[in-house]
This record gives structure tokens, C-alpha cells and sequence, in this order.
């Protein structure tokens, strides 16, 4: 029983000091990047990712700053700070204008990409988490040969 006790003890110290060291090395990169508020960044890629309940309505974030992580699977990826600047057509979608635009050089059997405004379409529009959490979704318009965007919104308070 003490044997086991000190193997949880010690586990839960390892795992610990791990979190705290990814914590911090995600903090530093937040900041040389010179993303706004790393805290709440970080905050809401956590344990905000599970607060649903109190989300703010997409009709209320117009004008909202917003960090925007995408993925082109295989392609490329990386992350940008927008601006909300209208709802889309369906439930909980945000029109997005790219601080960087997502670009993608022409090569022979694709045309160039420069996307400098996006919708961000949420995977699940009924339990979108604006202003509280991370809320994984798709950016639209697709690219050329079906390639898709996925992507990470948060979007920063009013007053942020």
C-alpha cells in the first residue's frame, strides 16, 4: 500500500512538472509572437475548452479580435490574429479578415491562394463556446482539389 502510494505521489509530481514546463514554453511562444493576452490564450485552450454554458452569441462579436489556428492537412498550418467582421449564413459562423493571410504559392498542378478573409463554419454550432473557449471548426471557402481548413477560433472579449 506505501509502495503504491509513493508511486502516485511521484507520478503526480512527474506529470506536474510537465504540465507546468508546456505551460510556460506555450506562454513564451505566445509572446514572441506577440499574441495579445497569452494568459487567456491559454486559459481558453484548456480549461475553458469545457465551459460551454454563458457562450457569447455570434451576432454580438462584430468587431471582436479573434487568434485563429488552421491546419491544411499535409500542406501547411499556422496562426493569425483577425478581426469578426460579420456573421455567415448558417448558425454560429464568423467572417473572419486575416491579420496574415493564409497563402499558398502556385505550383504545377495548383493555382496560387491568398485567403485574406475567411468563414469560420464550427463543428458543432450548438455548443460553440465564442468568448469562452477554443471552438474547433472548418474555414470555408475550401481550397482547390478539396483540400479543407481546419482551425482553432478564440475570440477575445470586448474589452481585451
Amino acid at each position: 500500500m506505501t509502495a503504491l502510494l509513493i508511486f502516485l505521489l511521484v507520478s503526480g509530481t512527474l506529470l506536474a512538472f510537465i504540465m507546468v514546463i508546456n505551460l510556460l514554453a506555450s506562454y513564451r511562444r505566445l509572446k514572441a509572437r506577440n499574441i495579445p493576452h497569452p494568459f487567456l490564450v491559454l486559459w481558453q485552450r484548456t480549461i475553458g475548452r469545457m465551459l460551454t454554458v454563458g457562450a457569447t452569441p455570434a451576432a454580438t462579436l462584430l468587431g471582436h479580435q479573434a487568434l485563429l489556428k488552421w491546419d491544411i492537412r499535409w500542406v501547411r498550418a499556422g496562426e493569425t490574429l483577425a478581426s469578426v467582421t460579420s456573421t455567415g449564413p448558417e448558425d454560429n459562423e464568423l467572417v473572419l479578415q486575416l491579420v496574415e493571410p493564409i497563402y499558398l504559392a502556385r505550383t504545377d498542378t495548383a493555382p496560387e491562394v491568398r485567403l485574406e478573409t475567411v468563414r469560420f463554419k464550427p463543428i458543432d454550432h450548438r455548443r460553440c463556446a465564442y468568448g469562452r473557449g477554443t471552438v474547433s471548426g472548418t474555414l470555408l471557402p475550401t481550397l482547390d482539389k478539396g483540400l479543407s481548413v481546419t482551425a482553432e477560433l478564440i475570440v477575445y472579449p470586448a474589452k481585451a
